[in-house]
């Protein structure tokens, strides 16, 4: 971990600690927030700020998504292309087994809705599966595959709509580039997650996935992961760390890693206008390679409306810099049915070359500024 990163981490942990410790919740106090008001993360448990209910239940869920989008993803290079979205459906279960005590599984699958094909990774529930039992006085354990936890810290510093849903969005330039789900994905496998009871909005995450190799690259695909959440009234603040172990390539016996430290808040403020940004710092061992991050955005809830806007700024290597610029706007024709468009603009210094990422064809020549612009509509049930 870099000096900054370890700086930052520890300023925030000590800064949570010592404001927790003098601070009693309010009446209202809720010790479980949702990620999103205008689009929860209605199927999975793994998000650690949502409560797991006391009942027995069986709810079938999910999502289908799709639209249009038109733009240049490199110069001269016309792209016309309809867009898969994010679809996906799932099974999630709970047992009440009394005193609090809550047993529960969660089996979700993506899906292209355009093609009608399955997870491009061959994974069946590609989307997460687990189980686990839950208690408010003990925490939650999980086992299985599930989101890591500096992904849920990722999540409490977006208020734009659908996040990770929307790849018209400026906060993908972090997703894809520095915190680099589109190499390694955002979930771990074969993997252990605790979190810890909520006791004044402060709470813990610590997670361990196993990579289940024996001798030779033993460590390939092993993580570890942990955040420390703040979350009371309209505040919430997160340190989160994670190593990722790989091998450069099938020949290399020295492992190498992937960390990435990260800071995140959001704050829900006048008519509920709701504002997030981030830190993150990334470090690949293998080639040296090295990148830093911010990002600002804001939710603007309109009655049926919404409004979201959104810029990242991503340093890689010190001279590769690009600033991404989004503009989301969403109609709700009910509480399941969305309607919306999306423009995205990338700018690079003379040396960057990152693409929107939403075309099949995404290369960019050093310093082009990519964009695209789409329509689509979503479902929920």
């Amino acid at each position: 971990m870099t000096k900054t990163g370890r700086s930052l981490l520890a300023a925030g942990t000590a800064g949570l600690l010592a404001h927790t410790a003098h601070c009693a919740p309010p009446p209202d106090y809720a010790p479980y927030a949702s990620t999103s008001e205008q689009d929860p993360d209605i199927g999975s448990f793994n998000n650690t700020g949502k409560r797991v209910p006391d009942v027995s239940s069986l709810l079938l869920y999910g999502k289908v998504e799709t639209g249009f989008m038109y733009g240049n993803s490199d110069a001269g290079q016309k792209n016309r292309e309809m867009w898969n979205g994010t679809s996906y459906w799932g099974l999630r279960g709970t047992e009440s087994l009394g005193g609090g005590t809550v047993a529960f599984f969660f089996l979700e699958q993506g899906f292209k809705l355009l093609s009608g094909k399955g997870p491009s990774n061959g994974v069946e529930w590609s989307k997460g599966s687990y189980v686990g039992l839950s208690n408010p006085a003990f925490g939650r354990l999980e086992l299985g595959r599930m989101h890591k936890p500096d992904y849920w810290a990722y999540v409490d510093s977006d208020r734009n709509l659908d996040f990770g849903d929307s790849s018209l969005a400026a906060i993908k330039l972090q997703y894809d580039t520095v915190l680099g789900y589109d190499t390694y994905t955002d979930y771990f496998s074969n993997a252990v997650y605790y979190s810890t009871p909520h006791w004044r909005g402060l709470s813990a995450d610590v997670a361990y996935g196993f990579s289940n190799v024996a001798g030779f690259q033993s460590l390939a695909g092993r993580q570890i992961g942990t955040r420390v959440r703040y979350a009371i009234g309209p505040f919430k603040f997160n340190v989160a760390y994670n190593d990722y172990g790989y091998y450069a390539d099938n020949k290399t016996s020295a492992s190498s890693s992937w960390k990435t430290e990260l800071v995140s808040v959001a704050y829900k403020g006048w008519h509920g206008i709701e504002i997030g940004g981030n830190y993150i710092h990334a470090h690949r061992t293998s080639d040296n390679w090295f990148a830093s991050s911010w990002q600002i955005n804001a939710g603007i809830p309109l009655g049926a409306y919404d409004v979201n806007i959104g810029t990242a700024h991503v340093t890689q290597q010190g001279d590769r810099v690009t600033q991404s610029y989004s503009l989301n706007y969403a109609y709700h024709l009910s509480r399941r049915t969305t309607l919306f468009a999306d423009a995205l603009y990338y700018r690079n210094n003379r040396n960057g070359t990152v693409g929107v990422g939403v075309f099949a064809n995404d290369s960019v020549q050093p310093g082009y500024a990519p964009w695209a612009v789409g329509v689509g509509m979503k479902h929920k049930f």
